[in-house]
C-alpha cells in the first residue's frame, strides 16, 4: 500500500469515527434525559466499542510498510491486540496524539502536543473494555452494573475521544513524516482535513 493510499484510508476510518462519535453523544444525551433507558446506554457502549477499534485500524492503515509486511500473514481471526502489538513494535508513538496549533508572523505553523488529552493504547483497551461490559450478558449471581457510573465513563470517553479527533497527529517513522489531522463535527457530519510535514533528523539540525 502507498502511503498515500494509506492516509486516504485513514481520512475514511477517521470519518466513520466522528460519525460514530456524534452517534454515542446523541445516544448518552437521550439516556440521561430519560432515565432507564439502558438500550440508550448500550447504543453508546457499542459506538466506543467501535470507535476504539476504528482507531487503532486508522492507524494499523497508515502504517504502509506494517500494511504491505503482515497482509500475507495476518490471519482471519486474529485479533486487534495483535495488530497493537505489531504497531507498538514498528513505531511506539502509533496513537494519534492530539496537537494544538499556531501560524506565526512569519507564516510558519507551529504545533505542540497535547498532552493531557492523550489516549495511549492502554487507554484504548480499557475503554474498550469497560463499553464491552454492558454489551455481554452478566452473571446474574454477581453484583448489578451501576448504570450511572457506566453512563459518566461512556461520556467522559467519548469526550477525550472528541478532543483528540479534533486535531492530531501521528508521526511515521518509516517515511519520516508527520500527519496532522482535523475533524470538524460543528456542522453535525465529520469534515477531515489533512497535511503533511517533512521531520526533522538528527543530521538536518
Amino acid at each position: 500500500m502507498d502511503n498515500n493510499d494509506g492516509i486516504l484510508a485513514y481520512v475514511e476510518i477517521v470519518e466513520d469515527i466522528g460519525l460514530r462519535i456524534l452517534h454515542a453523544e446523541n445516544s448518552l444525551t437521550c439516556y440521561f434525559q430519560a432515565k432507564g433507558q439502558i438500550l440508550r446506554l448500550e447504543e453508546a457502549a457499542l459506538q466506543v466499542r467501535m470507535i476504539c477499534e476504528s482507531t487503532l485500524l486508522a492507524s494499523f492503515a497508515l502504517h504502509s510498510k506494517v500494511v504491505d509486511n503482515l497482509l500475507s500473514t495476518l490471519k482471519k481471526n486474529d485479533g486487534w491486540d495483535k495488530l497493537k502489538k505489531i504497531l507498538e513494535k514498528e513505531n511506539p508513538n502509533y496513537m494519534p496524539v492530539p496537537i494544538s496549533s499556531v501560524r506565526t508572523a512569519s507564516g510558519v505553523v507551529q504545533i505542540s502536543p497535547l498532552e493531557e488529552q492523550y489516549i495511549s493504547g492502554s487507554d484504548l483497551f480499557r475503554m474498550w473494555g469497560k463499553a464491552s461490559e454492558l454489551l455481554h450478558c452478566r452473571n446474574p449471581l454477581k453484583p448489578k452494573l451501576s448504570e450511572s457510573e457506566k453512563a459518566n465513563e461512556l461520556k467522559s470517553g467519548v469526550k477525550k475521544f472528541k478532543e483528540v479527533m479534533r486535531q492530531h497527529a501521528i508521526a511515521i517513522p518509516t517515511d519520516g513524516m508527520l500527519y496532522m489531522v482535523n475533524v470538524d463535527v460543528s456542522s453535525g457530519k465529520p469534515d477531515v482535513h489533512w497535511w503533511t510535514a517533512k521531520q526533522l533528523s538528527n543530521s538536518d539540525t
